[in-house]
């Protein structure tokens, strides 16, 4: 994961990427579950847009690819490397998930009335 976080920060930096993600809690659930898939694939530029966060594909994409230089036979390979290329993409939508609605669950289980 670190080495896939350094891909995406280096070459996110050169493409002007902003990896990090932005939370929209003032929308309606469905928005904010569209904003957290719309930026798993996504990543925001400096004139506002999003398009394609290629850094990010070549981050996960090439972590991926490059650890089978250390894993055992049994679990290098392209199709496992793919597989795992898959996961990826679903953390980082957890992820994302997490951020978007974490502040907001935890106000409504910690608030405390004094």
């Amino acid at each position: 994961m670190s080495l896939s976080n350094a891909i995406e920060a280096s070459l996110g930096t050169l493409w002007n990427e902003d990896p990090r993600y932005f939370r929209i809690p003032e929308r309606a659930f469905g928005h904010r579950v569209e904003n957290v898939f719309k930026q798993t694939f996504l990543a925001k530029h400096p004139d506002g847009s999003f398009n394609l966060a290629y850094a990010r594909y070549a981050g996960i994409i090439g972590n991926n690819f490059i650890s089978d230089a250390w894993r055992p036979r049994s679990e290098s390979g392209a199709g496992e490397a793919l597989g795992r290329v898959g996961w990826g993409f679903l953390a980082r939508a957890t992820g994302d998930a997490f951020d978007e609605f974490w502040p907001d669950a935890k106000r409504y289980l910690f608030h405390r009335k004094h």
